[in-house]
């Protein structure tokens, strides 16, 4: 991993190749609070996610910060999944130790979750 430092403050944190961002890596927007993670290639970014980052100490925050998003009922959401998958199963008659394990996984930790 390596540092690039911009003089606005800005600075990219992660892996290069020829100069240029190719790879993982971070680019925080100091001056407007935010932070990118993602993939660049070519010093083109190409998958990942933006948030915001110590945006109340932003030179020149946006306008609005990022809503979080988050699944409030995830262990429903993996049911459902799990559900899906084994029905997919049954209509192929596949046999498959992986479901099985998960499904006695589910089992066990379906005892704790207060999202059932």
């Amino acid at each position: 991993m390596n540092l690039c430092s911009l003089a606005n403050e800005n600075r990219y944190e992660g892996t290069w190749r020829d100069d240029k961002k190719n790879g993982p890596g971070k680019y925080y927007y100091l001056t407007h609070g935010q932070m990118y993670e993602g993939v660049w290639l070519d010093d083109v970014a190409k998958c990942g996610t933006m948030k915001d980052f110590d945006r109340d100490n932003a030179s020149e925050p946006t306008q609005y910060p990022i809503p979080k998003v988050n699944t409030h009922y995830t262990y429903t959401v993996f049911i459902k999944s799990l559900n899906y998958i084994q029905e997919k199963a049954r209509k192929k008659h596949v046999v498959c130790s992986f479901i099985i394990v998960i499904t006695n996984f589910v089992s066990f930790f379906s005892s704790f979750s207060p999202y059932v």
